[in-house]
């Protein structure tokens, strides 16, 4: 037995074994990071269109390089809950500088409580009166988060998506895209609440904010954030390195 070709050919099958297992190491674990990636996105969305999210939310989102969801009012004239809300000129330029808006009914109607005309009306002309000023419409937001299964049959003849207020998170291998799961962030949840709940996400968390607080204290009103809270969730996504998108960009990728 020729023991130089033996061990020849011994030390060519290692190499080629080696080989084989980097390349499966290597691919497993690409494989594995596409996945983490994916399972961790998250989204911030901003329902009501009040202009403190144009004059506040959108230039730090800006800063931050992070992209979000505007949920506006369509045609509400006067002020909504004592706050004034933004323009359609300003909701078109938020959309051009890469930001997504969507539809939050013309006036903040409770669907549940009107009838399927108005239903109708409230979903057909929010996106026709967005389009009609140069936005791109394809995602919505159920007021107060109230919806049936009726709602749901309507809203899907006018929207990809449509965002709810039940809490949890979207298991984006079982999604149903138009009772999408949100956290709604209030004054009284801490950021450290928060930005656990971000870091603990393996799937798609979306988080759902509403007025803007600039006094940077505690509000009386649930709904109400400070800005010091806000400006600190947004520093923990860019700690944390987590993937941010738009609800539109998340169910794009999920239907192809």
């Amino acid at each position: 037995m020729d023991i130089q070709k033996l061990d020849k050919n011994w030390i060519l099958f290692s190499l080629f074994f080696f080989l084989i297992i980097l390349f499966l190491i290597t691919f497993n674990s690409n494989f594995l990071g596409k996945n983490i990636l994916q399972n961790g996105t998250v989204s911030l969305t901003f329902d009501d269109g009040y202009k403190v999210h144009y004059d506040i939310a959108y230039p730090e989102l800006k800063k931050n390089n992070i992209t979000a969801t505007f949920y506006i009012l369509a045609n509400h004239k006067d002020l909504f809950e004592s706050k004034e809300l933004m323009n359609l000129e300003q909701a078109k330029e938020i959309q051009d500088n890469g930001f997504e808006i969507g539809s939050h009914t013309l006036n903040h109607s409770d669907l549940l409580t009107i009838d399927s005309q108005e239903l109708n009306k409230q979903l057909a002309e929010s996106k026709q009166i967005l389009e009609n000023a140069g936005i791109n419409v394809s995602s919505f937001s159920y007021p107060f988060g109230r919806l049936n299964n009726a709602i749901v049959k309507e809203v899907k003849k006018y929207y990809s998506s449509a965002r709810t207020t039940i809490p949890g998170y979207n298991n984006l291998g079982n999604l149903d895209v138009y009772k999408l799961k949100s956290i709604v962030i209030t004054g009284k949840m801490s950021t450290k609440e928060i930005c656990n709940l971000i870091k603990e996400n393996k799937n798609w968390l979306i988080l759902t904010f509403h007025n803007i607080n600039l006094e940077n204290s505690s509000s009386n009103v649930e709904w109400d954030i400070s800005l010091k809270n806000f400006k600190a969730i947004l520093e923990c996504i860019k700690t944390e390195k987590i993937k941010v998108k738009t609800i539109k960009e998340v169910v794009n990728e999920k239907r192809n």
